[in-house]
């Protein structure tokens, strides 16, 4: 079987926040884009969905998975 990845050489930007564009951005990640997420000061609302651990929720962690943080 073959691990190949389609995406690998694209560079995205990630201004999402929440559940669905963050998720999207993982996605992309995972197959093979590099994915830079970028942040307002106070960070992604959805940090605080869910039980906290640190600086982020499960969700969080989970939806941002293989991305590059920047704070704006």
């Amino acid at each position: 079987m073959s691990y190949q990845k389609p995406y690998k050489g694209l560079k995205v930007i990630d201004f999402s926040q929440g559940v669905a564009g963050p998720y999207c951005g993982m996605l992309l990640a995972q197959h093979g884009a590099e994915v830079i997420k970028i942040e307002p000061k106070d960070g992604d609302w959805a940090r605080n969905l869910g039980q906290e651990y640190g600086e982020h929720s499960a969700f969080s962690v989970a939806a941002n998975l293989g991305k590059k943080k920047h704070n704006s």
